[in-house]
C-alpha cells in the first residue's frame, strides 16, 4: 500500500537548469527532477557505527515558503508532494576530521534541530516536484 502524499512547498537552488535543495551541498545534495520521486541521502552518524537517512526539508504552506523565499535569480519555489517524515531521530550535516581519515562529511545527531528551523518547516521522507510556483501566486 502506497503512503499518502501531502502537498508542501520547497525552495530549490537552480544550477545549470537543474534543481537542488536550497541549502544542501556536497553529499547531501539531491538532484531533483519534476515528476520524479526523490528520497533523502544516507549519512554515517558521527561516533556511531550506523547510518541514517536524512529528511527532506520543505514548508507546509505557501505563505511560509514565500516568507523564506528570496533571490529568485538563484532559487525557484515549487509545489511538491511527499510522504511525511515519521522517524524521531534527525540530525544536521557537518564536516568531521578524524585524524586517520582526514575531512569527511557526516551527520551529527541533534534533538534540538526542530527549534532552529524556519517557521513552517516540515520534514519529508520523499519529495516529488510538481510545478514551479509562478510570481504573484499566494
Amino acid at each position: 500500500m502506497r503512503k499518502k502524499l501531502i502537498e508542501a512547498y520547497k525552495i530549490f537552488r537552480v544550477e545549470n537548469g537543474k534543481l537542488y535543495s536550497q541549502h544542501a551541498r556536497g553529499k547531501a545534495q539531491i538532484h531533483y527532477k519534476p515528476g520524479e520521486e526523490n528520497i533523502g541521502k544516507e549519512f554515517e552518524i558521527v561516533d556511531q557505527r550506523k547510518k541514517i537517512r536524512n529528511p527532506i526539508f520543505a514548508y507546509g504552506t505557501l505563505k511560509d515558503a514565500i516568507d523564506n523565499y528570496s533571490f529568485p535569480e538563484f532559487f525557484e519555489l515549487w509545489e511538491v508532494k511527499g510522504t511525511p517524515w515519521r522517524k524521531e531521530f534527525i540530525g544536521v550535516d557537518i564536516w568531521a576530521c578524524p585524524i586517520e581519515e582526514g575531512f569527511i562529511f557526516k551527520l551529527e545527531p541533534t534533538k534540538l534541530i526542530k527549534q532552529d528551523l524556519p517557521k513552517g518547516t516540515i520534514l519529508l521522507s520523499s519529495c516529488i516536484p510538481v510545478r514551479k510556483v509562478e510570481e504573484g501566486e499566494g
